[in-house]
């Protein structure tokens, strides 16, 4: 039981809203972003299904509907809006989530 316990915080707190800092306002891919801030919960493939995240491997949703939950969260995922200096960031993390599609 502890052990699970144990576990079960790692993944809450790496999926918590922690800030991404900058360094003088420096680019971050939108795949870089996700490495940082999505695969604690979702993992690298997008199947981890840690915390209740999606498996984003079977995801059918459409552009517009995918950058709705990023921006505002849904569920145990927290929102990323204000998460990230660029736009294109965001654009970019969006391509990756589709490029782990079957």
């Amino acid at each position: 039981m502890g052990i699970r316990l144990i576990a079960l915080s790692a993944v809450f707190v790496g999926c918590s809203l922690q800030e991404v800092f900058f360094e003088n306002d420096e680019y971050i891919s939108g795949e870089a972003f996700y490495r940082e801030r999505c695969v604690q919960c979702h993992g690298i493939d997008g199947k981890a299904n840690l915390a209740g995240a999606s498996d984003l491997s079977i995801s059918n949703l459409n552009v517009e509907e995918m950058k709705d939950i990023v921006v505002n969260g849904l569920n145990a995922m927290p929102p990323f809006k204000g998460q990230y200096k660029q736009e294109e960031t965001l654009e970019e993390m969006l391509e990756f989530i589709k490029s782990l599609r079957k």
